[in-house]
């Protein structure tokens, strides 16, 4: 009873672009994209996932599909954002497209990436950027910074330049096996290697 209130209380409410007209069954509704009207069937995590995501249309309106996208100039129309921006600020697409490029601007795209790999936004990483003063938390170099997160939790731990976030990455995140390798680069040299592997062979 509990799960049918749950799906009953979605009805009519807005999950990105999508409004939700009608139950079909446990995980699939009808539902309307505010933005250009059309009607489909969504499932549930598809829902949830528009939410977190602020989607500002379907899938058919972000392709441009039945959207005509304004252009003047040079300058062309976001689908997401909706502002007229430079073509240099698109990514050129290889498939057949009227300009040639990506229907998302590269402001979007990145906003979009963020927020479906990491659950943040564009602002939220240019925030946690300035708090580490744009240096990676490890190595304290000025590169550019790729998001760190815990690998089991999906939390954002924080910043980190490529190498750094690899490292960690090949060493499993295993406290363990850091805290070795620590110990290896202090006290390591092929004798104290070779002393050791004795006193274990003895």
């Amino acid at each position: 009873m509990g799960m049918k209130s749950v799906s009953e209380n979605r009805i009519g409410k807005q999950y990105g672009a999508w409004v939700v007209l009608c139950k079909e069954d446990g995980e699939h509704f009808t539902c309307k994209c505010s933005n250009c009207g059309k009607v489909k069937t969504v499932t549930r995590v598809c829902l949830i996932r528009n939410k977190q995501l602020g989607a500002t249309g379907c899938r058919n309106c972000r392709c441009g599909r039945g959207v005509k996208r304004k252009s003047v100039g040079d300058r062309l129309q976001c689908t997401a954002c909706l502002r007229l921006l430079p073509m240099s600020e698109f990514h050129t697409r290889s498939k057949n497209t009227t300009h040639k490029k990506d229907s998302y601007c590269r402001e979007c795209k990145r906003d979009k990436k963020l927020r479906w790999d990491y659950n943040i936004s564009s602002a939220q990483y240019n925030n946690l950027a300035a708090k580490v003063k744009f240096q990676c938390c490890i190595c304290e170099r000025k590169l550019k910074l790729v998001v760190d997160h815990n690998h089991k939790t999906g939390l954002v731990r924080g910043l980190l330049c490529p190498t750094c976030n690899s490292g960690l990455g090949f060493f499993k995140e295993d406290i363990i096996m850091l805290q070795r390798a620590i110990q290896y680069l202090q006290e390591g040299n092929i004798e104290t290697s070779l002393q050791k592997l004795c006193t274990k062979e003895t």
